[in-house]
């Protein structure tokens, strides 16, 4: 949101504070990264869930989509500020994306055996902007690739979202979450922002965008112009 700021009013005072803010956590999972990577224990345990959240991994550097999400930024921040260290931290972060991260049946998990809408916001920008400012397209196919493999959460009947899936009951959670369906918006948009017009896959997800607003805003209250929590 602040570069985003920043993009639109140029404020220096706000990339500044970015810069600030960037500079102190990158140092710090570097470190982490940097130690895990000298024991070879980078991977997360993609088969137990206390794995993927307790305190003695998160001191293990990037394990989890979530830790990916501040990339983002990152990326918006590294055309301004083209530090090395930032670049050594997204070259971990859509290495982890791209071969670490625990999957459920190709595609990224956010907890074990579940695919949840709450993934697309931490890579799909970040993987994008990646590949189209270093020219890797192979990261925007990426991106393209988890944004239609998490269709799995779209009931086709009212182009809404679902939170999550479960591979071990093979079902979807039963509630349209209305901020989920917001991420799902935003990572859509992002995405189509990076992907050429050549992009086979590019049609594909402008009806899907165009087919989610359409159902969205019908839900959308009259009198106050916001949405419910579901």
């Amino acid at each position: 949101g602040l570069m985003k700021a920043y993009e639109t009013s140029k404020d220096p005072k706000i990339l500044a504070y970015v810069e600030s803010w960037m500079d102190r956590e990158v140092a710090l999972l570097l470190s982490k990264t940097r130690a895990c990577k000298s024991t070879q224990n980078c991977y997360p345990r993609c088969s137990d869930a206390d794995g993927w959240w307790s305190k003695s991994e998160e001191d293990r550097g990037v394990l989890h989509p979530n830790h990916a999400g501040p990339g983002w930024a990152l990326m918006m921040l590294y055309s301004y500020k083209q530090k090395p260290e930032y670049k050594e931290l997204l070259d971990e972060l859509v290495s982890f994306l791209d071969t670490r991260a625990c999957k459920v049946g190709g595609t990224i998990a956010h907890f074990p055996h579940q695919v949840w809408d709450d993934t697309l916001p931490m890579i799909v920008p970040l993987l994008s902007l990646y590949g189209k400012h270093f020219q890797q397209p192979q990261y925007i196919d990426k991106a393209m690739q988890e944004y239609l493999n998490h269709a799995k959460l779209l009931n086709p009947n009212n182009q809404l979202w679902y939170h999550g899936w479960d591979e071990t009951e093979n079902c979807r959670a039963c509630a349209y979450w209305s901020r989920g369906n917001s991420w799902i918006l935003l990572s859509g948009i992002e995405l189509l922002k990076s992907t050429p017009e050549s992009n086979r896959f590019r049609d594909t997800l402008e009806k899907s965008l165009m087919n989610q607003i359409n159902a969205t805003v019908q839900y959308q209250n009259p009198q106050s112009k916001l949405w419910h929590t579901l």
